[in-house]
């Protein structure tokens, strides 16, 4: 009775023990994809789980980067990326974590500046402060700065679009989408009968960024074909 007691026991050990190792092997997969530029593991390991709880529903958290201080890296500052926002933060002594974020659309200017003992990444918010880490891999450095320039395009894309839209409510909400000018103005001369009120009227969409030179120039040809 004893000794079945005792493989039973050893028997619930070895699962658990399985378990265990199950465990930690889905949490090294999943922050596998963050060691990419030989973040330091340990770190990486810490903080993934306490940036993932500040994530909205729909953010997803893309990269990290790590400083490596050539003296005393105990508490490196860290720098994540997610498809939202850009995360300064430290891992302070006793597992404390300090953060401050900025959207992408608030974020411009992004550089990098190489030396001999790493890199250091920088960027402007709007409201003209200056947020910077040093002592960062040049790898990882490459990485932010190459991801920031394309969330920087994306973000004008947005705003040029948003402008775009504001100035064409202002003279007479004409919208053009796909590239493609409504009926009414493919065909100018049902509009209007008057070839100079038209080429200025499209002059002045041309100005408003309503339509692009190319089709500028189409329908001038197309309204002095009219004369």
């Amino acid at each position: 009775m004893v000794s079945v007691t005792v493989s039973k026991i050893q028997s619930e050990r070895e699962v658990s023990k399985k378990q265990l190792i199950e465990v930690h092997n889905q949490k090294r997969s999943g922050i596998q994809r963050f060691l990419s530029e030989e973040q330091d593991p340990k770190i990486i390991e810490s903080t993934v789980p306490r940036i993932e709880q500040f994530l909205t529903s729909e953010e997803d958290l893309l990269y990290i980067a790590v400083q490596r201080k050539p003296i005393a890296n105990i508490a490196p500052d860290c720098i994540a990326l997610t498809s939202r926002r850009m995360i300064f933060f430290t891992v302070k002594l006793f597992g404390q974590l300090s953060f401050n974020d900025h959207l992408w659309r608030n974020v411009v200017n992004a550089t990098v500046k190489e030396g001999i003992l790493g890199a250091t990444f920088s960027a402007t918010v709007t409201n003209g402060m200056r947020i910077s880490i040093d002592y960062l891999p040049k790898a990882q450095a490459r990485m932010l700065y190459r991801f920031a320039q394309e969330m920087e395009e994306k973000a004008f894309e947005e705003r040029r679009t948003r402008t775009m839209e504001e100035n064409r409510s202002k003279v007479g909400g004409v919208v053009v989408q796909n590239n493609v000018i409504p009926n009414a103005m493919q065909q100018p001369t049902q509009v209007n009968d008057d070839p100079m009120a038209m080429l200025q009227k499209l002059k002045s969409m041309l100005e408003a960024e309503l339509i692009t030179p190319e089709e500028f120039a189409a329908k001038k040809a197309d309204v002095l074909k009219r004369l």
